[in-house]
C-alpha cells in the first residue's frame, strides 16, 4: 500500500506516544482517521489539531480495549463512517514493573487485557470486514523488543508482547492461506519517548499497586531512561510507514539489537541456559 490520500487509518492508544505519532504522520499523508483512547480529553485535543491543520475527517471514540464491546463500537463507528478500512493500528499498551512474585493477579490481568487482548478484540471486530472488502489493508500490532529479549522486572510485559508477535505471525500465516489482500505487521522498538512508565495513569485508582521507595525508585529510572534516550514517536511514524508501503511484517526501529536476537535464538537452537545481559541503547 502507498496511496493514502482519503484512505482510513484507525489507531488505539491515539491520544500520545507511539499512538499520536502515527496520527499525525497519517494525517500528513492525507489519511481520515478513526482514533481510540481511554483518555478523551487528550483524543479531542488531537483531533481538533489534525482537522486545523489537515484536510482530514477525523473521528474519535473514547475506547477501552480490554473490553471486546468497546472495540465493536469502535468497528460500527469506522465501518459506518467511512464504509471500509485500510489500516487498523491495535497499538495501546500498558506497562507496569515489579518482580514477577510481587504481580498478583489483577496486574496481569490489567497488562494483559491491554497489550494482548486489545489487540486480539482489534482483531475479532475488525478483521472479518476487512477481509470482506476484498482491497488491499493491513492490521499493524505494537509489539516490543522486549518480546524478544526480556529483562529483569518485566515479566507481565515482556509476555504480552512476546504474545502479540507470535499472534502477529499466526494471523500473516492465516491470511496467505485464506488468499486475503489483508496483511500484517508487527512494530518491536526499544525504548521510545512516550509516558509508558505512567501507563497506570489510567488503571482505576483503586487497583493501582502501593508503591514503596524501591518501586518508586525503580519507575524514576525507568522514566529517565526513556526520556533520555527514547525515540522521538514521530522518527518511529517515520518508519512505520515506509515499511508498511514496502509490505514489510517486522518493522524493527531499533535494528541495534538484531544481532542480540540472533544470539539469543542461537542459543535456544544450542539448548543452552538463558543468560541475561542488560540491555543497552543500541
Amino acid at each position: 500500500m502507498q496511496e493514502w490520500t482519503g484512505k482510513l487509518a484507525v489507531i488505539t492508544g491515539a491520544a500520545s506516544g507511539i499512538g499520536k505519532g502515527l496520527a499525525e504522520k497519517a494525517a500528513a499523508l492525507g489519511m481520515n482517521l478513526v482514533l481510540a483512547d481511554l483518555d478523551n480529553s487528550g483524543l479531542s485535543q488531537l483531533q481538533q489539531e489534525l482537522t486545523a491543520a489537515h484536510d482530514i475527517r477525523v473521528e474519535m471514540l473514547r475506547t477501552d480495549v480490554s473490553r471486546p464491546d468497546d472495540l465493536q463500537a469502535l468497528a460500527e463507528l469506522a465501518f459506518g463512517r467511512f464504509g471500509s478500512v485500510d489500516l487498523l493500528f491495535n497499538n495501546a499498551g500498558v506497562m507496569m514493573t515489579g518482580m514477577t512474585w510481587e504481580h498478583n493477579l489483577r496486574d496481569w490481568n490489567w497488562v494483559m487485557g491491554v497489550n494482548l487482548n486489545g489487540v486480539v478484540n482489534g482483531i475479532s471486530s475488525f478483521l472479518p470486514r476487512m477481509m470482506a472488502q476484498g482491497t488491499p489493508a493491513r492490521i499493524i500490532n505494537t509489539g516490543s523488543i522486549a518480546g524478544f529479549l526480556p529483562s529483569p522486572t518485566t515479566s507481565i510485559y515482556s509476555a504480552s508482547k512476546r504474545a502479540v508477535i507470535s499472534l502477529s505471525e499466526t494471523l500473516q500465516f492465516e491470511l496467505e492461506m485464506a488468499r486475503s489482500k489483508v496483511r500484517v505487521s508487527v512494530i518491536c522498538p526499544g525504548a521510545v519517548a512516550t509516558q509508558i512508565a505512567d501507563a497506570d495513569r489510567n488503571r482505576p485508582e483503586a487497583e493501582r499497586p502501593v508503591e514503596d521507595a524501591t518501586k518508586k525508585a525503580m519507575k524514576e529510572q525507568l522514566r529517565q531512561g526513556i526520556a533520555a534516550s527514547g525515540m522521538d514517536p514521530a522518527e518511529l511514524a517515520d518508519m512505520v510507514f515506509a515499511a508498511i508501503a514496502g509490505d514489510k511484517f517486522w518493522i524493527m526501529p531499533h535494528p541495534g539489537y538484531l544481532p542480540r536476537i540472533r544470539e539469543e535464538a542461537d542459543a535456544i537452537a544450542r539448548l543452552e541456559n538463558p543468560v541475561y545481559t542488560p540491555l543497552v541503547d543500541m
